[in-house]
């Protein structure tokens, strides 16, 4: 993508002739048919299931669709709760840190429905009970168990998960799962693809439209039937 922006261009500059990019076929990507499967009530259970170190983790993954390193960076300051949404400003990288978003469409506001809101209200309550101060705006919202200066690890974070859904006799969901439901999820309630690559960080319609785009058909069926009744006499 960044060398078909880059020769696009330079085509219109007139600084090459061809983009040598154009007829590039790009591998398919391969879809997670499991979190397309799931249903909101099957998530909503899998997330109850967990214990409170990582609940609130796996719940903006699902619900609000943040990449795992998107959910490692959050600090509280970008967490409104009273306006309900995330605005997504940075990630965690393990060898440098706090880094910026890769495009211009990695930041963005995110809304927070119902469910995600919940979560994070008992995180806050939780973090109250352990004396840590999440009314520093620039505290890790999930720091690591070990240093309040660094987010969670991830490997903990999903040997903790894994083993309560093993407890419970039910298969979970990886972090990049949660968030390939929660764009399946917004698909459903009848998101456009504009919404969804908004929601989701994409710099281009077309990376979305290669992931979900077959998740359209039913979006399309709505669509249909509320056109046909501004139509109907």
């Amino acid at each position: 993508m960044p060398l078909r922006v880059i020769y696009r261009m330079a085509v219109e500059r007139d600084v090459v002739k061809i983009s040598p990019v154009d007829r590039v076929v790009l591998p398919r990507v391969v879809r997670n048919r499991q979190s397309e499967m799931m249903k909101p009530a099957d998530i909503q259970r899998l997330i109850l299931a967990l214990p409170s170190t990582v609940r609130a983790i796996y719940a903006v993954a699902a619900y609000a669709g943040l990449r795992r390193g998107e959910i490692r960076g959050l600090r509280w300051k970008n967490v409104n709760l009273a306006e309900r949404f995330i605005r997504v400003e940075a990630a965690w990288d393990d060898e440098e840190g706090e880094i910026t978003p890769k495009s211009a469409a990695g930041y963005r506001r995110v809304p927070i429905i119902e469910p995600l809101r919940a979560e994070l209200i008992a995180l806050r309550s939780r973090v109250d009970e352990l004396g840590l101060d999440w009314s520093n705006p620039d505290a890790l919202v999930f720091p690591s168990s070990t240093s309040s200066s660094r987010p969670f690890t991830s490997t903990n974070v999903r040997r903790q998960a894994n083993a309560a859904w093993a407890a419970q006799g039910v298969s979970g969901f990886k972090l990049h799962e949660g968030r390939h439901f929660a764009a399946s999820a917004m698909i459903a309630a009848g998101a456009s693809i504009k919404d969804v690559q908004t929601a989701l960080g994409h710099a281009d319609s077309s990376v979305t439209l290669d992931v979900y785009g077959h998740l359209m058909s039913g979006a399309l069926d709505d669509l249909r039937e509320r056109m046909d009744q501004q139509f109907a006499s």
